[in-house]
């Protein structure tokens, strides 16, 4: 993650880059780490600021706050983006552990029996010998190797989360 720090009438201490990484660190989780980051600190006579913008390929999000110390106002800042943060659903690569195949539209199911998601598409892998499928699912249980079930034709059929891409050619050794 590339972060730029601004001081505006304030010193930026290693103690505030310290603090600034960690929150960052736990905002990379949720956006990722190709996400650039400019963090400006600045204070005017009794107020503190601390606003940070967090610019992703497809989000821009914003946090501005205002305290008596600048070490609060950095810290609810970094809290309200991670609040905000990024996006609420991930799309994940399926593969069918049972008997089956998710089509388009087939609703997505944690075990505990709710819907969290939807395939957008699937079919039977002939290189591969598996079904597979495309899924949003929530970034919670997006993780790999998580069970899942999709209904196929009223029946629960178990699933689960696997990297994509599906294959990935070997390369060639010149």
């Amino acid at each position: 993650m590339d972060v730029e720090y601004t001081g505006r009438q304030t010193t930026i201490t290693k103690k505030l880059k310290l603090q600034a990484e960690a929150g960052l660190a736990r905002i990379a989780k949720i956006v990722g780490n190709s996400a650039s980051v400019h963090v400006i600190l600045s204070t005017d006579k009794y107020r503190q600021t601390a606003e940070v913008t967090v610019q992703t390929r497809h989000h821009k999000l914003v946090a501005r706050c205002e305290a008596t110390e600048m070490v609060i106002a950095l810290r609810d800042a970094l809290v309200k983006i991670q609040g905000e943060g990024g996006p609420k659903r991930k799309l994940v690569g399926l593969e069918m552990i049972e008997r089956g195949i998710g089509r388009d539209g087939y609703p997505v199911f944690g075990l505990n029996g709710q819907r969290i998601g939807e395939i957008t598409s699937g079919s039977p892998s002939p290189f591969l010998k598996k079904n597979i499928a495309l899924a949003y699912v929530p970034v919670e249980s997006g993780a790999l190797d998580t069970e899942v079930a999709v209904e196929i034709r009223g029946q629960m059929v178990k699933a689960k989360v696997v990297p994509t891409p599906f294959y990935k050619r070997a390369k060639k050794c010149t």
